[in-house]
């Protein structure tokens, strides 16, 4: 590792650009000593709701970089309290997104918070 990095370091200096700086953490291990209950105390603080609803869809889209239709696929956590039906947010998402398709792959009723 240190020989290229050295010769990195010398290509870089020789192109003229700013210092380079190098950081190596070992983290193995490194949540052991976390205090859990701690941790949960904090969590908790993160949710505004008892449950949550997981919403997975993808994005077809037109006209990607190299042509064709890429598509992507995305997540989306809503409270419970506002889940909506597929169609109204296709919808909203829509109206963000140009040229751009929307279809429903998996939707989960509920997943309850897990403490």
């Amino acid at each position: 590792v240190h020989a290229r990095y050295g010769e990195l370091v010398r290509r870089w200096k020789a192109a003229g650009r700013p210092a380079m700086h190098w950081a190596s953490v070992d983290v193995h291990r490194s949540f052991d000593s976390i205090k859990h209950a701690k941790l949960l105390q904090v969590a908790q603080g993160l949710f505004e709701s008892e449950d949550y609803s997981l919403r997975r869809y993808a994005q077809v889209s037109c006209g990607g970089a190299r042509g064709g239709f890429p598509v992507r696929f995305c997540r989306r956590a809503l409270p419970g309290s506002e889940w909506k039906d597929f169609f109204s947010d296709a919808t909203e998402l829509a109206s963000r997104r140009k040229c751009a398709v929307f279809t429903d792959l998996v939707e989960s009723a509920s997943c309850p918070q897990i403490y």
